[in-house]
Protein backbone atom coordinates (compact mmCIF):
# COMPACT_ATOMS: atom_id res chain seq x y z
CA UNK A 1 0.00 0.00 0.00
CA UNK A 2 1.41 3.12 -1.07
CA UNK A 3 0.46 6.33 1.49
CA UNK A 4 2.53 8.91 -0.32
CA UNK A 5 3.96 12.15 1.39
CA UNK A 6 0.66 13.66 1.60
CA UNK A 7 -0.85 11.45 4.05
CA UNK A 8 1.25 12.61 6.63
CA UNK A 9 0.42 16.40 5.92
CA UNK A 10 -1.77 17.64 8.73
CA UNK A 11 -2.57 21.43 6.79
CA UNK A 12 -3.64 19.66 3.85
CA UNK A 13 -1.84 21.12 0.22
CA UNK A 14 -3.61 24.30 0.42
CA UNK A 15 -2.33 24.77 3.85
CA UNK A 16 0.96 24.33 2.85
CA UNK A 17 0.85 26.58 0.05
CA UNK A 18 -0.39 29.35 2.05
CA UNK A 19 2.26 28.69 4.55
CA UNK A 20 5.18 28.69 1.85
CA UNK A 21 3.75 32.18 0.28
CA UNK A 22 3.43 33.40 3.75
CA UNK A 23 7.59 32.41 4.71
CA UNK A 24 8.03 34.11 1.31
CA UNK A 25 6.69 37.37 1.82
CA UNK A 26 8.05 37.42 5.28
CA UNK A 27 11.02 35.71 5.54
CA UNK A 28 12.26 33.95 7.93
CA UNK A 29 13.16 36.40 10.74
CA UNK A 30 9.92 37.68 10.51
CA UNK A 31 7.94 34.85 10.29
CA UNK A 32 8.86 33.47 13.94
CA UNK A 33 7.70 36.75 14.78
CA UNK A 34 4.28 36.57 12.96
CA UNK A 35 3.92 32.83 14.51
CA UNK A 36 5.00 34.40 18.03
CA UNK A 37 2.38 37.16 17.64
CA UNK A 38 -0.78 34.55 16.11
CA UNK A 39 -0.24 32.19 18.88
CA UNK A 40 -0.73 34.90 22.06
CA UNK A 41 -3.26 36.14 20.05
CA UNK A 42 -4.88 33.07 19.33
CA UNK A 43 -4.41 32.31 23.37
CA UNK A 44 -5.91 35.83 24.31
CA UNK A 45 -8.73 35.46 22.54
CA UNK A 46 -9.49 31.68 24.22
CA UNK A 47 -8.99 33.19 27.82
CA UNK A 48 -11.23 35.64 26.90
CA UNK A 49 -14.23 33.50 25.48
CA UNK A 50 -13.83 30.96 28.12
CA UNK A 51 -14.25 34.08 30.60
CA UNK A 52 -17.38 35.04 28.35
CA UNK A 53 -18.71 31.62 28.85
CA UNK A 54 -17.92 31.84 32.67
CA UNK A 55 -19.43 34.57 33.42
CA UNK A 56 -22.90 34.10 31.46
CA UNK A 57 -22.82 30.05 32.20
CA UNK A 58 -22.76 29.10 28.69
Amino acid sequence: MHLGILAFDPFGTGGMMILAVVILVLGAGNYRAFVRSLSKNIADFKKARDDFEDRHGL
